[in-house]
């Protein structure tokens, strides 16, 4: 797990998630507004709320969620301005409110 808070408003700009981590908390990476590359694995099953909140440069994530994915938080990816597209797994059963409210060039596409 990543916990809640872990990385909120860091500088990093690349983010490889490992393999063993399933569930990523609470605005984790909020406003970490150098973000622009997260790798998520296959196997993570929950973003919680606010998780990537206000992270303005991310721009890429993988060519998608991961199918092992089965819940997005409300505002996940809140206000990530430069996600232009992700793709969202069958396996998905929540998507939170607002979860990718004000990411003005998102395309959504599913598997």
């Amino acid at each position: 797990e990543i916990g809640p808070f872990a990385f909120a408003e860091c500088n990093l700009e690349k983010v490889y998630i490992a393999p063993s981590v399933k569930r990523i908390h609470y605005a984790a990476f909020l406003n970490s507004k150098n973000l622009y590359s997260v790798h998520l694995p296959e196997g993570l099953k929950v973003i919680e709320s606010e998780t990537f909140s206000g992270c303005k440069n991310l721009s890429l994530v993988n060519t998608g969620l991961p199918e092992s994915v089965t819940e997005i938080g409300a505002n996940a990816f809140y206000k990530c301005s430069g996600l232009t597209s992700v793709t969202i797994g069958g396996s998905v059963t929540s998507i939170g409110g607002g979860a990718f409210e004000g990411c003005d060039s998102l395309d959504i596409g599913k598997r």
